[in-house]
């Protein structure tokens, strides 16, 4: 089964190399387990705008809405945000940031307080995962990453814990699972997992608290590269 897992990951990272940046559209659905589990329905897409990208997440449920914008050049295989604006809205909490990027500083604002610090090649919350999927894309199994949360940058690192198949809404997929190992918090865990016959996007990702599962955020159905995701059905 090991040998297995390694030519699942060797293959799908030899297919992936020659893969260029692709835009895709991903019907979500988010679940906030507790005493009563809260779930949203949201869309993630990357799109390509003139010679820049723009990744976005709109998310919505009965008590509130998420809304992430980020805007970011790629060039030479690499991610350099440029703008990241989001919203989260609650029946009694409401939170908004904004983050500007230049090659030296982040300037922002965090519910209205201003804020500077340096900028270390860091990435906003969006595109820190289209940059976790570009590593898997570039054969690497374990790398460090800068992520700004709130006003200051973190460092985290991640490595590849396995591939295989995964059954999704739309059928079985051929997947990598990411780990964190750097960067959670308290007894926090964070997995990823990554589509690697479409590009390493997003399909699913999770928190676990002492070993429990707060909250989970689940593939529905998609497009990629203007085609639809179709996973294997059971008797493939």
């Amino acid at each position: 089964m090991r040998l297995l897992g390694l030519l699942l990951v060797l293959t799908a990272h030899s297919m992936a190399l020659a893969m260029p940046l692709s835009p895709f559209t991903l019907d979500m659905q988010a679940i906030q387990y507790g005493f009563i589990d809260v779930k949203a329905n949201g869309q993630l897409t990357l799109q390509e705008t003139g010679n820049q990208w723009t990744a976005r997440l709109d998310a919505r449920a009965a008590i509130g809405k998420q809304q992430e914008q980020a805007i970011f050049n790629w060039q030479n295989n690499q991610i350099t945000p440029l703008r990241y604006d989001a919203l989260t809205q609650l029946t009694f909490i409401k939170e908004e940031k904004s983050y500007q990027f230049s090659e030296q500083w982040i300037e922002g604002t965090v519910n209205g307080d201003a804020f500077r610090t340096a900028n270390r090649n860091t990435l906003d919350p969006l595109t820190s995962m289209l940059h976790m999927g570009q590593q898997l894309r570039l054969g690497k199994t374990e790398w460090q990453q800068q992520r700004i949360t709130w006003n200051s940058s973190k460092a985290e690192a991640y490595r590849v814990a396995r591939a295989g198949l995964m059954n999704t809404k739309v059928g079985k997929l051929s997947v990598t699972l990411v780990e964190q190992t750097q960067g959670n918090r308290g007894n926090e865990k964070n997995y990823y997992w990554f589509a690697n016959d479409y590009g390493y996007i997003p399909v699913r990702w999770r928190r676990e608290v002492d070993n429990k599962i707060t909250y989970e955020v689940l593939l529905q159905s998609g497009n990629y590269a203007g085609e639809p995701i179709v996973g294997a059905t059971a008797d493939q």
